[in-house]
């Protein structure tokens, strides 16, 4: 789920990495996770997963870079110019 101020909406998109991509992803999100205040990692994945989703986005997690992107639909690219406004 996204969290976009009190509403909250599921994430549909499919994100396909590789296996090499996907894990040098996972150990960034473990290292941040490691180096945050979070109890849980629950709670650092509801607050944190926009960031990490629009740094796949922006190309800095192994993404394309946003404005590469062949969108589908205007309002796919609308959120992700949403998102990366408010990160």
């Amino acid at each position: 789920m996204l969290p976009y101020g009190n509403y909250y909406s599921y994430f549909t998109m499919y994100l396909d990495f590789s296996a090499s991509e996907a894990s040098s992803m996972a150990a960034e999100v473990l290292a941040d996770f490691d180096a945050s205040d979070y109890p849980s990692a629950e709670l650092f994945m509801v607050h944190e997963f926009p960031k990490f989703l629009l740094n796949i986005f922006a190309g800095q997690m192994g993404g394309p870079d946003l404005d590469q992107l062949n969108w589908t639909n205007p309002k796919y690219e609308e959120v992700a110019e949403i998102y990366k406004e408010h990160s």
